[in-house]
């Protein structure tokens, strides 16, 4: 058996995750500030510059309550201190990639998100190109039979840009309605989770 408990699956298009969390007590927290340079250059007038960046990275592990321990690396500050107890959600996918998704610290009784829900469902962009793609397949196979020459640019570009527009217009809808659906209903699995944890592991003062 794993450190982590089942909660519940999510399953849309070509995303399928598994939730779960770990539940345990804060140590050894670390909070480091990275600072990274790249030099850019401008080709027009021939000249570069260095430009900066800095991210916060929060190390800390978690101890179960049988004395297992699971590291933790992220790069949201969040309010954590040894000796909190604190809850871990994790998403987890068919290929073994790992997501966090939340953080709810039970001793100050908050819960802070690691990373948005609808970045699971960055694949289900693939319908969306799909979308794109069918019209303009569609109108060109029309031209094809509709012009002397097979091969005529003039045809090419006319179905193109004809399957185009509407392909934009689904595009942008597809995306949209996509990845919403599927988010929607993950955050609404997560609230009622995020509550039944909150209620399992209420600290006792």
């Amino acid at each position: 058996m794993g450190i982590y408990e089942y909660d519940f699956d999510v399953k849309s298009g070509f995303s399928s995750w598994r939730v779960e969390h770990v539940h345990g007590v804060v140590s050894g927290r670390e909070k480091h500030s990275i600072l990274t340079s790249s030099v850019h250059t401008d080709r027009t007038y021939g000249s570069s510059s260095i430009r900066h960046s800095s991210h916060i990275e929060l190390e800390f592990t978690i101890t179960t309550k049988d004395g297992r321990e699971e590291y933790v690396e992220t790069v949201r500050d969040m309010p954590v201190r040894d000796g909190d107890r604190v809850t871990l959600v994790r998403a987890l996918s068919d290929g073994g990639t790992q997501f966090g998704v939340s953080l709810i610290n039970h001793t100050l009784e908050k819960q802070y998100t690691i990373n948005e829900a609808k970045q699971l469902f960055v694949l289900n962009a693939f319908y969306a190109v799909v979308a794109v793609l069918l019209p303009i397949l569609y109108v060109r196979f029309f031209s094809v039979f509709s012009t002397s020459d097979l091969f005529d640019l003039g045809a090419w570009f006319i179905a193109v840009l004809i399957g185009l527009i509407p392909g934009i217009i689904l595009l942008s809808l597809s995306v949209k309605l996509l990845r919403y659906l599927p988010t929607r209903r993950f955050q609404k699995k997560l609230d009622i989770l995020t509550k039944e944890l909150l209620s399992r592991y209420q600290v006792k003062t």
